[in-house]
Order: structure tokens, then C-alpha cells, then sequence
């Protein structure tokens, strides 16, 4: 699972499977929720909660981006969708088992 988010000319994505520790504690510091807390309520609809995720995803590309900058952000400026990471549907949709062995 991907979260993308864009924001004006700029698209950012998180895979919240693949963030670094420090990442994540930084999610935990500026929510003051688990990690696992976070995931569950974006789910729920959490404004805290997708605002750390999009902080981190666009962190990425502007290191000096704090938490609170985001405050000032227009939910409708942005377009969040979560989309199913190419990879694993890559992987998903072989069925084929991997052997040398001749399908009969």
C-alpha cells in the first residue's frame, strides 16, 4: 500500500511498510501515538494522523519541512490517494510457482 499525495505540481509517496525507524518515531514524537496508532486512525479518518504521514512523505523531498507547517495547509489543496504498490502487485499476480520443474 502506497499513500500518494499531491499537493499543487508536486506528488509525494509513502509506503508506510517501508519508513526508517528514525521516520517513524518522528510520527510517533509530533502525534503523540504509536506508530501502529497512527495507521489505524488515518484509517479512521484522523486529520493528526494523515498530517503525519504527508509530512514525512514530502519531508523526503524538503528535509527543513517541520510538523507544524503542514497547519496551514488547505485540506482541499490536496489529493490523497492510497493506491497498491506496484511491486506487490507485480508479485501478486504470477500465480506461476517458482520451480524448474515443467508445468504439466
Amino acid at each position: 500500500m502506497l499513500l500518494r499525495v499531491t499537493k499543487g505540481d508536486e506528488t509525494w509517496e509513502i509506503d508506510p511498510d517501508r519508513l526508517l525507524f528514525a521516520e517513524a518515531r518522528a510520527i510517533e514524537s509530533a502525534t503523540g501515538r504509536t506508530f501502529g496508532e497512527v495507521l489505524e486512525q488515518m484509517g479512521k479518518g484522523s486529520a493528526t494522523s494523515t498530517q503525519a504521514l504527508c509530512w514525512v512523505a514530502a519531508k523526503r523531498h524538503h528535509p527543513e519541512l517541520k510538523f507544524t507547517d503542514l497547519d496551514g495547509w488547505d485540506f482541499g489543496d490536496l489529493d490523497m490517494d492510497i493506491v497498491e504498490d506496484e511491486t506487490d502487485a507485480a508479485d501478486a499476480a504470477d500465480p506461476t510457482p517458482a520451480t524448474d520443474e515443467p508445468v504439466a
